[in-house]
């Protein structure tokens, strides 16, 4: 190297710190010409301009157009036109327009029920959203209880209790599973169970009253057949139980032991009145004095009289809640009952030894409707908040929520196929929930008045019932929920419906004192 030349320099080591002094020059030679936009603020928020909001409004109401039309179109609407004119006055739209056809009033009913649900789809997400605000670290309220799942051991019953279920529910899923393949395999049983909906179906349009009788000097509360068909029981606001003869319509026996109104009563399954060898328990009743009572049912006399009434006593008491029971249900096993109550829990019992196995809780409200899953497998709960619960008999984990009605559900019903349920509200519809697809499968705008019950044909499931304030009875098709029959006769509000196994009669009971038979006018 020549005297006085600079050579290139060589450096040791890491070149991070001088590339970094490098960087932090650039970036303020950047900042000082102004090509670079540093905020000296902690956060800074850009407003959209007037025509950005615009767009993104007209956007929203195009998707919320679409929506609304989407699930329109799983809603069933009535096809009588004042049935149509007064759901619409009722949910406060006009009841025609000018020009507008039947079909164009039905479709604006459909528009305008499928826009309420959206609207009341998007109250629950904001306040869910406020809700999840609320539990933000910092935003938790001093002395504010949490919502918690929390399980607790189960007694040596329960746990016994809950095998024996499980043993019979799977064989219960087994050969209900084997029937539903062979007839949808076999194309013979399939042609001939079509034949028999069908001839079903026809029969059902010619229902009309078989038979009227008074039931009580008080109001009528709750009704039901017998297994076999050979009875019905009523219970009534004056405490009182009493057994008829479904031929005759004469009372056989009256159950005395409640002190209060009776709110529901159930037959147990398989039993039959004719078995005069059978000491088992025939019948269980809830009543407004928080107690759930179990009876035998004597040997039937040949000779009835009318002016004497023989009188019965219970053989068990179901003691434990603290408030009236709303609704009483057998286990399809016949060893076990559940009760639900104004206190916020719904029980399952031993009926042998009368021995509370389960207490659970979950909801927030009185729990009014309870039904078993016909395989024994699941139970259906209800509240007064509107929200139902599908709990897992055999683990006691709630497995499902049934959400979407405005008013108390008061009634719940599974369908014989296994994965249908059908819940009855004040809002005055009934809605049909697939717990396989866990979703409402359908809205039904069944009555005008609150539902009081709701019932699925016990063997085939083919067709559905619902009971109403309205004082009328409808019937409804299982497969497109399109309305089949409307049974009107009684003077006062419905109260209570049930259907014979043979699915041949409807039975029913109201307000104004009387039970009635329903049947094919031959």
């Amino acid at each position: 190297m020549a005297e006085g030349t600079l050579g290139k320099r060589i450096h040791y080591g890491s070149l991070e710190h001088e590339s970094d002094v490098k960087a932090q020059v650039d970036l303020e030679a950047g900042v000082t010409s102004g090509n670079i936009n540093i905020s000296t603020v902690e956060s800074e928020t850009l407003e959209f301009s007037a025509a950005s909001v615009e767009a993104q409004e007209k956007h929203a109401f195009a998707l919320k157009a679409f929506e609304a039309k989407r699930k329109a179109k799983s809603i069933i609407v009535p096809t009588d036109d004042n049935e149509v004119k007064l759901f619409l006055r009722r949910i406060g739209e006009p009841i025609s327009l000018f020009g507008e056809t039947k079909g164009d009033r039905r479709l604006r009913l459909r528009t305008a029920i499928a826009a309420k649900e959206l609207d009341a789809e998007e109250l629950e997400a904001f306040r869910k959203s406020e809700k999840d605000k609320e539990a933000l670290p910092g935003k938790k309220e001093v002395g504010k209880k949490e919502d918690k799942t929390f399980y607790t051991p189960a007694s040596k019953e329960l746990i016994l209790a809950r095998k024996k279920i499980s043993v019979f529910t799977w064989e219960k899923s087994k050969s209900r599973l084997q029937e539903q393949k062979r007839r949808k395999v076999e194309c013979e049983i399939a042609i001939n169970y079509e034949r028999e909906v069908a001839k079903k179906y026809s029969s059902i349009k010619c229902y009309m009253v078989n038979a009227s009788q008074f039931g009580d000097r008080r109001p009528l509360n709750t009704v039901a057949y017998s297994w076999d068909e050979n009875l019905i029981g009523t219970g009534s606001f004056s405490s009182i139980v009493n057994i008829w003869d479904s031929t005759t319509c004469n009372k056989l026996f009256s159950l005395i032991g409640h002190e209060e109104r009776i709110v529901d009563i159930a037959f147990r399954p398989e039993w039959k009145s004719i078995d005069t060898s059978s000491e088992e328990v025939a019948l269980v009743s809830g009543g407004a004095d928080c107690l759930g009572l179990l009876w035998k049912i004597p040997i039937i006399p040949n000779e009835i009289d009318k002016t004497n009434t023989p009188t019965v006593s219970a053989v068990g008491e179901l003691r434990g809640h603290k408030q009236r029971l709303s609704k009483v249900a057998w286990h399809p096993m016949g060893k076990h009952v559940a009760t639900s109550s104004f206190d916020h829990s719904w029980r399952l019992w031993d009926v042998e030894t009368c021995k509370e196995l389960l207490l659970q809780d979950g909801h927030k409200n009185g729990v009014y409707g309870i039904s078993f899953h016909p395989d024994g497998s699941l139970v259906a709960t209800t509240d007064l908040d509107g929200i139902g619960r599908v709990w897992d008999v055999r683990s006691g984990k709630s497995i499902y929520s049934l959400q979407g009605h405005a008013l108390q559900i008061l009634s719940v019903d599974f369908s014989p196929n296994g994965f249908h349920i059908a819940t009855g509200s004040g809002d005055h519809s009934v809605r049909v929930y697939d717990i396989r697809q866990l979703k409402c499968l359908s809205l039904i705008p069944a009555h005008s008045s609150l539902v009081s019950q709701v019932k699925f044909s016990p063997a085939s499931g083919e067709y559905m019932v619902t009971g109403s304030f309205d004082k009328t009875i409808k019937i409804w098709s299982s497969r497109d929920f399109s309305l089949l029959k409307t049974l009107q006769g009684h003077e006062g509000k419905v109260m209570g419906i049930d259907i014979g196994r043979s699915e041949k009669t409807i039975v029913s009971c109201g307000y104004d004192r009387t039970w009635k038979l329903w049947g094919p006018d031959f």
